[in-house]
């Protein structure tokens, strides 16, 4: 007899961990399961709301042999006495530069983790502007050595 509740039990947690997994796969991907793509549903509903509206406004179904004059911009006029609406030309909307928000003092402790020699390679692939930004966070004695392995020229350019 106990054998079969734990077999009972067993077996409805699996039927679970199944079920819940299906639920999972479904909604990562529904269309895997045959459902329609949003796009599809949403054309739908919108093309029976359009339809809706439309005939709801028609006095009488429009027979195929009824001939439709075809509206031109000139016969288009506003109503009297409303104002005719004009639209303005689009504005551009600049954005300032962004504020540097580079944390340059935690990229310093990582080079002052390193050895002097990978500090400089790496150091030595950056530009400029970067590493005078790094060098001052380091403490003097490392930022020498590895200013030490760097050309002459470029290394006076940075301490500058």
């Amino acid at each position: 007899m106990k054998n079969a509740v734990v077999i009972a039990v067993g077996s409805f947690i699996s039927m679970l961990f199944i079920v819940g997994a299906m639920f999972v796969m479904y909604s990562m991907d529904p269309q895997a399961f045959g459902a329609a793509p949003p796009a599809a549903i949403a054309a739908d509903t919108t093309a029976a709301a359009v339809h809706d509206s439309v005939t709801a406004h028609l006095p009488e179904p429009v027979k195929k042999d009824s001939v439709v004059p075809a509206i031109t911009a000139a016969a288009v006029k506003p109503a009297p006495g409303k104002p005719v609406a004009v639209r303005k030309p689009l504005q551009t909307i600049e954005f300032a530069e962004e504020a540097d928000t580079t944390d340059w003092k935690s990229r310093a402790k990582l080079f002052e983790a390193m050895s002097v020699e990978s500090a400089s390679s790496i150091l030595m692939t950056m530009n400029d502007k970067e590493v005078k930004q790094i060098i001052p966070h380091i403490k003097k004695r490392n930022a020498a050595k590895i200013l030490a392995l760097f050309d002459p020229d470029r290394a006076a350019r940075i301490i500058r």
